[in-house]
């Protein structure tokens, strides 16, 4: 086998960092993306000694873990690896690859209580960054990465591991920016105003709290978009709007300079303004 070659594999195996696994000719292949049971052609990306990575090119024949009934953007964007999976399978998925490793490390007379699940399988996040950015057409976007291309963005107006607060507050922002023409930053020339939208909602009181981060190359008053905030119904409550300047050239949400929006539109448990 050499790199770029494409070859035919069945996926045997799975362990928790988002990769297939099939042996072939003495060698371990990890297949990004692939899902135990699947028959798929794959393209070699990497040879590290008898170790292999390889990306899917297509799924010849799904595994029978697989569903249909997922977001529209699986498979493109990065943000799930296992959503075409039945939850009940993923917690054995896992609670194989977790004896796997008690095996390997020679642990035994230990007693196995499984692996505890999640009170809830999907709308579970809390806390979302999503980056600004553009697809292949030049489309402004407002999501996460696609699936191995760290400068493309896919905007993920149908999440199903938030809450719809979240993409409520997604559409509006992206919508805002596009309506005022604020260009998005480019990580690579360090150009553009708009940067991330990061969305907090509490749990327990379903309060929401948005921070919006800029560079400071462009100076905007957002005003009308905390009016549009304001005056949407969501499930929850605002309690507050932020603007983060962040020049930095990491992509990271970094705060160099921060300020409360609308006269310091922070709210308390009552929603009376707090000056």
């Amino acid at each position: 086998m050499k790199k770029n070659e494409e070859i035919i594999v069945n996926i045997d195996d799975m362990d928790l960092n988002g990769h297939g696994l099939t042996h072939l000719s003495g060698n371990i292949i990890k297949v990004r993306g692939a899902i135990k049971g699947q028959k798929a052609k794959v393209k070699i990306k990497k040879i590290k000694g008898e170790e292999i990575e390889a990306d899917v090119v297509e799924v010849l024949e799904r595994s029978p873990l697989e569903h249909s009934d997922v977001c529209k953007h699986f498979g493109k964007c990065g943000g799930c690896a296992y959503l075409n999976i039945n939850y009940e399978d993923q917690l054995k998925l896992k609670e194989d690859y977790v004896k796997k490793l008690l095996d390997e490390a020679g642990i035994k007379d230990f007693e196995f209580l499984g692996i505890v699940r999640s009170p809830d399988a999907f709308l579970y996040r809390n806390k979302m960054e999503y980056t600004f950015g553009k697809d292949d057409n030049g489309i402004s976007q407002l999501g996460l990465h696609v699936k191995g291309r760290f400068y493309d963005i896919v905007t993920t107006e149908d999440c199903r591991i938030v809450d719809s607060d979240f993409i409520t507050c997604l559409k509006i922002v992206l919508d805002y920016a596009k309506q005022h023409s604020l260009p998005h930053y480019n990580i690579k020339t360090h150009e553009g105003y708009m940067r991330y939208l990061v969305i907090r909602k509490a749990a327990n009181t379903g309060e929401v709290i948005i921070n919006v981060v800029t560079t400071s190359q462009i100076k905007h008053d957002f005003s009308k978009l905390v009016d549009e905030l304001r005056s949407i119904k969501l499930n929850g409550k605002f309690i507050g709007i932020l603007h983060t300047v962040n020049d930095s050239y990491s992509d990271a949400v970094k705060c160099e300079k921060n300020r409360e929006l609308k006269d310091v539109y922070i709210l308390n448990q009552t929603n009376a303004l707090k000056k």
